[in-house]
């Protein structure tokens, strides 16, 4: 139908409002609270704001309808679903849209392109299991992203930031891994004909990474860019081999790189003299940034720069780079000293088996230098590891070496495994993460679910550090909290027993007990 006139409360679990219209033109009203999943469908009508809009599940836009949020802002804390052929499927206008889940949350366009055609994006999912964002198709953002939250997983997709070379965009970021990075794609930046680049400012600045290590990326140039300059960084692969080297350089020779670099392809860059900055965590054992330089395989384009930042996460600069250099080049980070600087283990794999009740977890080296042990490390979410268990290291050898160890108290569901290597004297490099689906205990058990308001509701916990205190939070939707007290688990990493829940309002709320989330429908 057309337009709705009377108040609605949409936020109930699961529900969904759908504006359908095929005939007329519809205003997507503003409930008193929020939508819980909203459809906009129909055949080649627009739906448009009418005022901020909250969507606690998913939004999805199909048939041929069109998405208009004029000059109003979305939230959506579930996925982003585009299946219009409409050739302007989603209008942004002058909103924003906001990405802000507690869960992963997908974006994916099965329509057409215009539907991940964003104007101004934020990201702010708080899940505490990376990736917090899954990109499912190419993304386009004209004006401004802000990142406050969220590990974003390309897929092999393209996100891109802005559309021309006419006015400049804007990438809010702190600049730290808790604002978030792309990784297993492409990330694009259009920047703006004559103007220059400053260096380390967020003008040039690509958040990138793995799948578990921060690498951000600068792009300066201290001269105008007189044509039409486009850049395109491919993300660095998760998994990093080791080479060793004799590539001159002006302040020493490299000796040995790390090769999870950063390939970055610059169009039209004319005008420009370009320095890069790169680095982050997890590239090795490093005893002093001063020892690293950026380098390409064989050869050294640019000059050595000033390093800064922290031996566990260093960022290294090259200057003097050329347009000409910048229009196809990888750079890798590489050590000019093996002795302060040796840079990690060369790991070949590192894998995890389920056997039984326990995981069965094996890596091999090709080579260590001056390695004193490996540890191996468990974690529910990714982020927050334990640790499992440790192994010897071979000192320095040349040939490879092959080692094992169990985990006898894995949890229920995903397992993320941590491979961490230490030196002689104490330096340390994590190597690889997996993560192994087990049949251990459920990390958060509860019942009864639903529950009554006000009563009690017993919990099960394990997989925690033992005797430790866990703090327990209830939230509502709106993230806001409702309770707040603190357990203590047993020697074995768990907890059971009841806790008295507040007189609350009906509905959706979430348990979280340390890193660990579990829903709680109260009636």
């Amino acid at each position: 139908g057309g337009t709705m006139l009377v108040d609605i409360s949409a936020s109930a679990l699961d529900n969904t409002v759908n504006y359908n219209s095929s005939s007329a033109a519809q205003t997507i009203k503003t409930p008193i609270d929020s939508y819980f999943n909203l459809t906009l469908s129909g055949g080649g009508t627009n739906k448009t704001l009418s005022g901020n809009a909250a969507v606690l599940g998913n939004l999805a836009i199909s048939g041929s309808a069109s998405f208009r949020l004029s000059s109003f802002n979305v939230s959506v804390a579930g996925d982003w679903n585009n299946s219009s052929s409409n050739g302007a499927a989603f209008a942004s206008g002058t909103g924003t849209v906001t990405l802000n889940g507690i869960a992963m949350q997908r974006i994916i366009n099965t329509g057409h392109a215009s539907g991940t055609r964003i104007n101004r994006l934020t990201i702010a999912n708080t899940s505490t299991t990376a990736p917090q964002i899954n990109v499912l198709a190419d993304v386009t953002v004209a004006n401004t992203l802000n990142m406050t939250s969220g590990v974003i997983n390309l897929n092999s997709k393209k996100f891109q930031l802005g559309t021309s070379n006419a006015a400049a965009t804007t990438l809010n970021h702190s600049g730290a891994a808790s604002s978030g990075w792309f990784y297993n794609g492409d990330f694009a930046r259009y920047f703006v004909t004559n103007a220059t680049i400053p260096n380390g400012s967020n003008d040039g600045f690509f958040s990138v990474g793995t799948s578990s290590n921060f690498r951000p990326f600068y792009l300066s140039s201290s001269t105008m860019l007189t044509s039409t300059p486009v850049a395109t960084i491919t993300c660095p692969p998760s998994t990093a081999t080791y080479s060793k080297e004799n590539i001159p350089d002006a302040a020493g020779e490299i000796v040995k790189l790390a090769l999870s670099g950063w390939r970055i392809q610059l169009s039209n860059g004319t005008g420009g003299d370009f320095s890069v900055n790169a680095g982050g965590t997890g590239i090795g054992i490093i005893g002093d940034v001063s020892d690293l330089r950026l380098s390409q395989i064989s050869s050294a384009a640019g000059a050595p720069g000033v390093n800064s930042g922290t031996p566990s996460s260093p960022l290294v600069q090259r200057t003097s780079l050329t347009a000409a250099d910048m229009t196809d080049i990888t750079f890798y980070v590489g050590s000019v000293n093996l002795t302060s600087s040796p840079l990690p283990v060369q790991l070949i794999s590192f894998t995890g088996q389920v056997e039984g009740s326990t995981v069965n977890l094996q890596w091999q080296t090709s080579s260590e230098l001056n390695c004193d042990h490996f540890t191996v490390y468990r974690s529910a979410n990714g982020m927050d590891f334990i640790p499992v268990g440790s192994s010897r290291g071979s000192g320095t050898s040349h040939s490879s070496r092959s080692y094992e160890l169990q985990d006898a108290h894995p949890m229920k569901g995903t397992n993320y495994y941590k491979l961490e290597q230490a030196d002689y004297d104490g330096k340390k490099a994590v190597l690889s993460i997996i993560s192994v689906e087990a049949n251990g205990a459920q990390p958060i058990s509860i019942y009864p679910n639903p529950v009554q308001t006000g009563q009690s509701i017993h919990i099960d916990v394990s997989g925690k550090s033992a005797f430790s205190n866990e703090v327990v939070s209830l939230y509502d939707i709106a993230g806001r909290q409702i309770l707040n007290c603190m357990l203590i688990t047993s020697e074995d990493g768990s907890f059971h027993g009841n806790i008295d829940l507040p007189l609350v309002p009906t509905g959706l709320y979430f348990l979280k007990i340390g890193n660990s989330l579990a829903k709680v429908l109260i009636n």
